[in-house]
């Protein structure tokens, strides 16, 4: 029984140490990722955001611009025909 124990203490341990390299290396990898995600993918979202959301407050102040426009001459239009047809009785 000695023999049996002293083998499986010994893959025990070799199990245990096999572990402990794939955790560090895990970890190792995982301090990379964020550094990556830090030193480039997370500036590039921020930019791409940036970039979208002066773009949309372009198109929002063109359609206010043009709305505005649009509004002004329909109500001089409905103006002149309420006038026409005013007149016209």
């Amino acid at each position: 029984m000695q023999i049996f124990r002293g083998r499986v203490e010994r893959v025990a341990e070799a199990a245990r140490a096999v572990q402990v390299r794939a955790y560090h290396r895990l970890w190792r990898a995982a301090g990379r990722w964020r550094e990556r995600d830090r030193a480039g993918a997370g500036d590039q979202r921020g930019v791409s955001t940036a970039e979208y959301a002066l773009l949309l407050a372009l198109v929002v102040v063109v359609l206010i611009t043009a709305l505005s426009t649009l509004g002004t001459a329909l109500r001089d239009r409905i103006a002149d025909l309420t006038d026409t047809i005013v007149n016209a009785q």
